[in-house]
C-alpha cells in the first residue's frame, strides 16, 4: 500500500486479495470436482504491507498447476486502489525469486524519471508472459529545509526549537 494508508485499509485490501482466491478456488471445484487450495494464512507485516501464504491440495490431486491458478487469481483480484505492489509467487517451496527481467532506470529530475519509469513500465506489460511489473521508485516525504534569521539568534531561539515545532505542526 502507498505510505500512510491506515491499516484498516490495508486489511480491507488483505481481505479482497483473499476473498478473490475462495472465488477462484470455487470455480475450479465447479469446473473439476475438486478444490485447489487446502487453506491461506493472512498477515499484516506492516500498517502498509501484508502477506497471504496459500498451501494448494497435492498436484497429483490437482487438474491445474500452480502457474494457472496463481495466473487465475492475479485476474480474478483485478486493480486495487492504494496499492503499491502486488506479488504472485507459484513456487514448489513458497520461496520469492528474483524478477527475471530488470531495469535500471537514473536521472537527476524526479518528474522525467517518474515518467521514464511508467512507459517502460507499460511496455513491458504489453507483452505476454510478463507481469507483477513493479518499481523501486518512491516519492519519499518532502524535505524542509529550515535557517534561522540573525534576529532569532539574538533572541535566543535555537534551529532544533523551529525543527521541533515544525515537526509537531505535521
Amino acid at each position: 500500500m502507498v505510505s500512510g494508508t491506515p491499516s484498516d485499509q490495508t486489511n480491507k485490501t488483505l481481505e479482497k486479495i483473499q476473498d478473490a482466491l475462495w472465488k477462484v478456488d470455487d470455480q475450479v471445484k465447479q469446473e473439476t470436482g475438486q478444490r485447489a487450495v487446502r487453506h491461506s494464512f493472512v498477515w499484516n507485516q506492516s500498517t502498509t504491507a501484508g502477506r497471504i501464504f496459500v498451501e494448494l491440495t497435492s498436484s497429483e490431486d490437482r487438474k491445474l498447476g500452480a502457474f494457472e491458478l496463481a495466473a487465475r487469481w492475479r485476474k480474478a483480484i483485478g486493480q486495487l486502489p492504494g496499492v503499491k505492489t502486488l506479488k504472485l509467487n507459484a513456487s514448489i517451496n513458497g520461496g520469492a525469486g528474483g524478477g527475471a527481467i530488470a531495469f535500471t532506470l537514473r536521472g537527476k529530475n524526479l518528474e522525467e524519471l517518474t515518467k521514464a519509469t511508467d512507459d517502460l513500465k507499460k511496455v513491458m506489460a504489453s507483452y505476454d508472459g510478463v507481469f507483477d511489473i513493479e518499481d523501486s521508485l518512491s516519492s519519499g516525504n518532502l524535505e524542509v529545509r529550515l535557517k534561522l534569521k540573525p534576529n532569532a539568534q539574538a533572541l535566543g531561539l535555537r534551529l532544533s526549537d523551529l525543527a521541533r515545532q515544525v515537526r509537531e505542526g505535521f
